[in-house]
């Protein structure tokens, strides 16, 4: 053969071993790869939370009136409390006066305002509560309880700006890698934390 007739190039077995090293390495950084990035999602959650606690802080003080957050097992609701009074300040109790008095006020779901709707959490996430420095214990509160209004919010924002009590609240993905705390502040009303 003359020198004009070879032809430089690579073989079919070269250029499968170079197809067979690009695709394990592939599969390296695939594997490495985090399509599911529950961190993320958590940070997210207690964002949300955090911007939520905020926004009903603000809501009570303009409406002058007080509202609450109540935790469920995996879900949370705000609530306002109720006097007795429509929004014009009129008894709406028909009850004479003496005994209008001693009625006392009670908790209801927040309703007309979806920015304060009931909110379920993903299920791959876990909320821990502290007040005061104590665990609570998270339940759903009895069927009694509802009928009678006596359920009560954990956490409440007052119509002069307090968020009472302090709190701690602490949301994690179902396997403890991702956590956030959500806490009150002083400088600030809610602070957004990473978990140690």
């Amino acid at each position: 053969m003359s020198p004009a007739l070879t032809q430089r190039g690579f073989t079919l077995i070269e250029m499968l071993a170079v197809v067979v090293i690009l695709a394990i390495l592939s599969s390296f950084a695939l594997l490495n790869m985090n399509f599911d990035n529950k961190a993320k999602r958590v940070e997210e959650q207690a964002n949300q939370l955090a911007a939520l606690l905020e926004l009903a802080s603000d809501e009570a003080i303009y409406l002058q009136k007080e509202l609450g957050l109540r935790f469920g097992e995996g879900q949370f609701e705000f609530y306002q409390l109720e006097k007795n009074s429509d929004e014009t300040g009129q008894q709406t109790s028909n009850l004479p006066g003496e005994e209008q008095k001693k009625q006392k006020p009670y908790w209801l779901p927040v309703s007309g305002d979806q920015r304060l709707r009931k909110r379920e959490l993903s299920e791959d996430m876990r909320l821990e509560l502290e007040i005061t420095g104590v665990a609570v214990v998270i339940e759903e509160p009895s069927e009694t309880d509802i009928e009678e209004k006596k359920v009560k919010p954990h956490i409440m924002m007052l119509s002069n700006g307090e968020i009472l009590p302090d709190f701690v609240i602490t949301l994690e993905d179902d396997e403890g890698e991702h956590g956030f705390t959500i806490a009150t502040g002083t400088d600030v009303p809610v602070i957004v934390e990473r978990r140690e």
